[in-house]
C-alpha cells in the first residue's frame, strides 16, 4: 500500500494544493479524535483527503509501485547476501586457523622430546634447507635401560616410530600420525613442509577451503612454527 501511494504521488498531474478545500461531511471526530478538523495542520489535512478522494489505482502507478519493490527487494537481498559470505569467509578462516594451531601445537610438543641427532638417524634425506613432507622420530621413554641410557620410542613402547605427514589417496588434505596408535590430526591440509636448519627444525603447513556453493571462494591460509634442539 505504501508503494501504491507513493506511486500514485509520483504519477498523478493534479496539484495537491485543492485537496486542502475542507469536504462537506467529513469525520474529522473519527479520523483524529484528539482534535478537531481546524485544529488539524495543513499536511495532516491534506493526507486525509488524498485518502477518502482517492478511488483505486491506474494501471501505470501498479507498474510504478512494483518497481519500486523490485529495487527494495534487489537491494536487500543483495545486502543479505553480501552479509552472508562476509560471516562464512569469517567462519571458515577461524576454522582454518584452528585447525592449523591444532597441527603444529601437537607436532612441536612431541618433536620438542627428541633430539637432531635422532632424528638425522631416521631421516637420512634429511638436510639442511632441503623440505620434506614427512618426518620420522623417536621420544624417550619414561624408564632408562639397565645401562641408565635413553630408551627411544613413541613415549610408550620401545623401539616404535613415529610419522608425521599428509595423507594421500584415500585420505587426502588430512595430517596423519602413525605410531601407536595412528590418528588423524587435522584436516583441510594442502600442503605440509619440513625444513632442518641448524639445531632448529621448521614447520610450514598450508590449510585450504574450496569454494563453497559457487559463492564463497576458496581460502588459504598458512602458519608455520619452529623446534629448537638442543643436541
Amino acid at each position: 500500500m505504501a508503494c501504491l501511494t507513493a506511486a500514485r504521488m509520483l504519477t498523478q498531474t493534479t496539484p495537491w494544493i485543492p485537496l486542502l478545500t475542507p469536504v462537506a461531511g467529513l469525520p474529522t471526530a473519527a479520523i483524529r479524535p484528539r482534535f478537531t478538523w481546524e485544529e488539524s495542520d495543513d499536511s495532516m489535512k491534506m493526507f486525509f483527503l488524498y485518502v477518502i478522494r482517492r478511488k483505486g489505482f491506474s494501471l501505470m502507478e501498479v507498474l510504478v509501485a512494483l518497481s519500486i519493490l523490485t529495487i527494495i527487494s534487489a537491494v536487500t537481498f543483495g545486502a543479505l547476501r553480501v552479509y552472508d559470505v562476509t560471516i562464512t569467509m569469517s567462519n571458515t578462516k577461524s576454522h582454518l586457523y584452528a585447525q592449523l594451531n591444532q597441527g603444529l601445537n601437537k607436532m612441536k610438543e612431541e618433536l620438542a622430546q627428541t633430539s637432531r641427532q635422532k632424528l638425522l638417524e631416521l631421516n637420512p634425506g634429511l638436510t639442511d634447507s632441503v623440505p620434506v613432507n614427512s618426518i620420522d622420530f623417536q621420544v624417550p621413554l619414561p624408564d632408562l635401560d639397565a645401562n641408565n641410557d635413553i630408551q627411544w620410542g613413541d613415549g610408550t613402547t620401545l623401539g616404535v616410530t613415529i610419522r608425521y605427514y599428509q595423507g594421500a589417496l584415500t585420505m587426502p588434505n588430512q595430517l596423519i600420525r602413525s605410531g601407536a596408535p595412528s590418528s588423524v590430526l587435522v584436516n583441510d591440509i594442502e600442503d605440509l613442509r619440513f625444513i632442518l636448519s641448524g639445531n632448529s627444525l621448521n614447520i610450514g603447513m598450508r590449510a585450504t577451503k574450496q569454494a563453497q556453493r559457487g559463492i564463497v571462494p576458496a581460502i588459504s591460509l598458512r602458519s608455520s612454527a619452529s623446534v629448537d634442539f638442543k643436541n
